[in-house]
């Protein structure tokens, strides 16, 4: 009787002990999706049409970025070969105008679309009587 009370007891505690693991949303044993090569931040300068562009990927891969139209046209296409960890850049999109553009990256198989709209505010001088 007093082993089965304590291989209760050491299962429980076990158990007990194992909880966090299985409860923990960044533990890599459970989480099954595969890591990401590369990061990136993109934001429009205020009051510009020029864009910036940050990216961070692992030196061992390869990336395309696109820019396209609302129509799917490519405006400008560019090549980041190994040896490169991080990538920074602005884009002036004031020849373009106005209208939706989209960034596209990819690298081993992963594609990310970053949307980006442009307006830009016109000042109308409106004349009264």
């Amino acid at each position: 009787m007093k082993n089965v009370v304590s291989t209760v007891r050491t299962l429980l505690f076990a158990f007990a002990l194992s909880l966090p693991l299985v409860s923990r949303a960044d533990n890599h044993l459970l989480d099954m999706q595969k890591p990401k090569s590369f990061n990136l931040g993109l934001y429009r300068i205020q009051n510009s049409s020029r864009i910036s562009l940050a990216i961070e990927k692992t030196p061992t891969s390869r990336m395309t970025l696109l820019i396209k139209d609302a129509e799917g046209n490519v405006l400008h296409q560019e090549n980041i070969g190994k040896g490169r960890e991080s990538y920074k850049r602005n884009f002036n999109l004031e020849q373009v105008g106005n209208g939706t553009y989209y960034f596209e990256l990819n690298a081993n198989g992963e594609t990310i679309t970053k949307k980006v709209s442009l307006s830009t505010v016109t000042n109308q001088m409106i004349a009264l009587d």
